[in-house]
């Protein structure tokens, strides 16, 4: 039982005076001791805080750790990548970069697990120092990329990305690659959008997509942004978004938001058509050209516009550039993306114009038709 000491203001040898912050490892034998006593047999009276042993936490300490993921065989980086230390509780998911940071990590020896979607989970040893900033590589692979004799395997690296972010997001939200159905025939985005459920197309007259609908909602009811950037609108009349006026090559992503978190305006009854362009940023390897080039024919026993009977063939093409720079004295911290499409539709639109008697009376008859 421990007694009250007479003198208000004890000096214990190894403390500090009243008033003075006591430095934290005091505090920490001070508490291990009261631990100690209550668990092991008692002391003599003699021993003080000096001849204690140091604590393991002190002595073991923490570091800081990054773990980057990519894709071994396309060498982009994996966002959403989970990343696990086993045995010690900790995980988290890798950001846009293919990056995971753990703030605090006890050092010592640790086993570090990355998997991802699609792709083979992969475990790594790596030694944690105290007050130290360690890093880590970690490449995964699949099987779907190993191609057996005569035997054509493979899938859409976008596939797995676009997976990977819906299942990770806190909110409910589509996202689709816009590889994950080849080519386009209008390079238009909205293509890819009325694949989505929860999607409706509005067309044209020639079956062209030029705006959606989200859950119903119509296109002025709901908005569009690029890279989280909200867009003005296109149209001539109202406050809905058209996507044919657009080139789908710009993209690598589409994320169709259903419910809104309190970081976006809430100005979308129906929800949020968010498109993010391609970066180099996530690229592990050098340049990265892509082209594409493609032609619409228009047959001559269907009736034309002039312009479409003297101009049959429409020419598309599409050039991409990719590359990643070291700059400011940094590593892989500047992108550079260069894109140059070029699409001509030539689309004809049938109209009639009514013109009718300047009257109140009723009926009121037509002078005017023309088509």
């Amino acid at each position: 039982m421990l007694l009250p000491p007479s003198n208000p203001n004890p000096r214990i040898p190894g403390s500090f005076p009243a008033g003075r912050r006591t430095p934290r490892i005091t505090t920490s034998l001070a508490i291990l001791a009261l631990v100690s006593s209550a668990v092991a047999p008692r002391a003599p009276a003699q021993t003080t805080a000096q001849q204690q042993p140091p604590p393991a936490a002190a002595a073991q300490g923490f570091g800081r750790l990054s773990v980057t993921v990519t894709n071994a065989d396309t060498q982009q980086a994996l966002e959403g990548a989970r990343v696990e230390i086993a045995g010690r509780l900790l995980e988290a998911y890798t950001g846009e970069l293919g990056v995971a940071t753990f703030e605090r990590v006890p050092a010592g020896q640790v086993q570090i697990r990355a998997s991802y979607t699609g792709l083979d989970s992969q475990t790594q040893s790596l030694e944690i120092y105290a007050d130290d900033h360690a890093s880590l590589d970690i490449n995964l692979r699949a099987g779907v990329y190993k191609l057996a004799t005569l035997t054509v395997t493979g899938e859409r690296e976008g596939n797995a990305a676009a997976i990977t972010s819906q299942r990770n997001a806190p909110n409910v939200k589509t996202v689709v690659s816009m590889d994950a159905f080849g080519d386009l025939a209008n390079q238009n985005p909205g293509e890819v959008l009325i694949r989505l459920p929860g999607i409706t197309p509005i067309m044209g007259g020639e079956g062209e997509v030029f705006a959606v609908n989200v859950r119903g909602m119509a296109p002025k009811y709901n908005s569009v942004t690029v890279d989280g950037t909200r867009v003005a609108s296109n149209a001539p009349l109202g406050r809905e978004f058209r996507f044919a006026t657009m080139a789908a090559g710009l993209f690598g992503e589409i994320e169709v938001i259903k419910a809104l978190t309190p970081d976006v305006p809430a100005d979308s009854l129906g929800g949020t058509v968010n498109l993010k362009t391609k970066t180099a940023l996530k690229m592990r390897g050098g340049p990265e050209f892509s082209y594409r080039a493609a032609a619409k024919w228009q047959p001559g026993f269907y009736d034309f516009i002039p312009r479409r009977q003297h101009h049959r063939l429409s020419p598309q093409f599409q050039l991409s550039y990719r590359q990643l720079f070291n700059a400011f004295g940094g590593r892989r911290n500047l992108s550079v993306t260069a894109d140059v499409s070029y699409m001509l539709n030539r689309i004809g639109t049938l109209t009639s114009n009514v013109d009718y008697q300047f009257t109140l009376d009723d009926p009121a008859y037509m002078f005017r038709y023309h088509t």
